[in-house]
């Protein structure tokens, strides 16, 4: 019997914003256009699965492709691993998945950044992953590993992020040469 109903999609997933819940009432109505639509992909993904408006569910999962990229990868993986979207999320981290299997290793590491570890380790230790040899994958999981301890410690104090060297100590020669396991 409420004249109003007030609603906050939001809490239920960050990526619905306002504009994409209106780009996605504009679409019910037949007033919205492919251009407004194309630079909100996540958002109405997001809010055409809150909805279950499929056809608005498929149009964003296309734009979302299409506009993949290295750049785009950690965004779309937190995107589709934070929240469960069904089949339609499983569709956008197959993708993610299979541009990391081929262009991960030149990918600059500050794309790897805010990718999901178990995603990390699956694609890095995976045999689909495409690297010259398995000392340069080792390497790579290094660097990596290296990269995300160090963002760890500056978060936690430990390191200055603006000083121009850290120290680091040196480890004996018979660890040097020990294997990383990134399994449990």
């Amino acid at each position: 019997t409420a004249k109003e109903i007030e609603l906050h999609p939001e809490d239920i997933d960050s990526s619905i914003t306002r504009s994409a819940f209106e780009l996605a009432l504009k679409r019910l109505y037949g007033a919205s256009t492919a251009g407004e639509e194309e630079g909100q992909a996540i958002g109405l993904f997001a809010v055409g699965s809150w909805l279950e408006m499929q056809d608005l569910v498929d149009a964003s999962i296309e734009a979302m492709l299409r506009q993949m990229s290295p750049e785009t990868l950690s965004p779309l993986i937190k995107l589709v691993t934070s929240n469960y979207y069904g089949r339609a999320g499983e569709k956008i981290l197959a993708s993610a998945k299979a541009m990391l299997c081929r262009d991960g290793w030149r990918m600059p590491l500050k794309f790897w950044d805010g990718i999901p570890g178990d995603i990390v380790r699956e694609i890095v230790g995976g045999d689909g992953f495409f690297i010259d040899g398995e000392w340069d994958r080792w390497v790579l999981a290094k660097r990596l590993l290296d990269r995300r301890l160090k963002a760890r410690a500056v978060e936690a104090g430990l390191l200055d992020p603006n000083a121009k060297s850290t120290r680091i100590l040196k480890i004996p020669d018979t660890v040097n040469l020990m294997a990383v396991r990134f399994d449990a």
